[in-house]
């Protein structure tokens, strides 16, 4: 019983750990993303911005979506 107990832990703080680096990556990955088209098209970090900026949105999306199945 106590086994079940440390296991069901385990589970919920792995989920909210990969929700969390889910989010990192994609404003991270937005972040790379902007920086390279910001530098192609000389846009005064205006591209790098908006990189961040929806991999913000995409991380927070993608975030909604796994947790509304992991709570299911």
């Amino acid at each position: 019983m106590k086994e079940d107990i440390r296991t069901k832990y385990f589970r919920k703080y792995g989920i909210a750990t990969v929700l969390v680096f889910e989010i990192i990556a994609f404003v991270v990955v937005g972040f790379w993303i902007g920086k390279y088209v910001d530098q192609k098209l000389n846009a005064h970090n205006l591209l790098l911005a908006l990189g961040v900026i929806l991999g913000f949105a995409a991380g927070i999306y993608k975030f909604y979506i796994d947790a509304k199945r992991f709570l299911k």
